[in-house]
């Protein structure tokens, strides 16, 4: 195993975002996107309804969800020249000033980073920019993409470096920690819980720290792929 070469990280930013449907009911939703919705649906609608399909799926499509949480880390040289992952949560009391976070953050970062998840680039960022259209925030420039060719974007992925070309091939970030004995920080439930968390147990800490602990796992599972390493726990600051 090599040594972590961390001044190849250090242009890295890592992201992950929390998301729920619009609303707690499809009942809730207007009448418009009911429509919409149920239009969209009808393909996967079996033995469920557009109401149940809502609560169960809402929250994966930026038309029909919000952000509730977000997760972010950098790798950082400290005073004394230790390497340090260093790692932040936020949520706020509505999607539009969580929103405004998010862009106040990367507009403050030099152009030079290169944002990192975990099907980020399927998931992740297209929702993250989609949202701020749709509450009529600037997108920032790390983010927009208008004109650039794929290879052009400063991008990379987890789930994407782990296919090695494989277009179809789909991998959890959980079973990419498990192949390269990551347990540290554990997830303890899933995405498909975190509406359960935002809405009936009204948690929003416990859905930041995932995304914390889910940008911690990134990271790592980055460092294994590209260097063949390790992260140890003491260099994660913000656990």
């Amino acid at each position: 195993m090599q040594t972590v070469r961390y001044q190849a990280l250090k242009q890295l930013f890592f992201l992950k975002i929390a998301t729920v449907p619009l609303f707690e009911t499809f009942a809730e939703l207007p009448k418009p996107l009911q429509e919409a919705w149920t239009k969209k649906m009808s393909f996967l609608a079996e033995n469920e309804t557009p109401a149940q399909l809502f609560e169960q799926k809402g929250g994966m499509y930026a038309e029909f969800g919000k952000i509730v949480a977000l997760g972010m880390g950098f790798f950082h040289q400290t005073a004394e020249n230790v390497w340090e992952l260093r790692l932040r949560s936020w949520t706020a009391p509505s999607e539009r000033e969580l929103l405004e976070k998010i862009v106040e953050i990367l507009e403050k970062l030099d152009k030079s980073r290169v944002l990192v998840g975990h099907n980020a680039k399927e998931f992740d960022f297209p929702y993250l920019c989609r949202r701020l259209l749709i509450n009529g925030l600037p997108i920032p420039q790390l983010l927009d993409h208008a004109g650039k060719k794929p290879w052009q974007l400063p991008y990379e992925d987890t789930m994407e470096l782990w296919r090695f070309g494989e277009h179809k091939h789909y991998v959890s970030l959980q079973t990419l920690s498990a192949v390269f004995g990551i347990d540290f920080p554990v997830l303890h439930f899933d995405g498909s819980q975190i509406s359960d968390f935002f809405y009936q147990k009204k948690n929003t800490e416990t859905i930041a720290e995932y995304c914390r602990n889910f940008v911690a796992l990134t990271a790592q599972t980055y460092v294994a792929i590209k260097q063949n390493s390790r992260i140890s726990i003491e260099q994660m600051a913000g656990l």
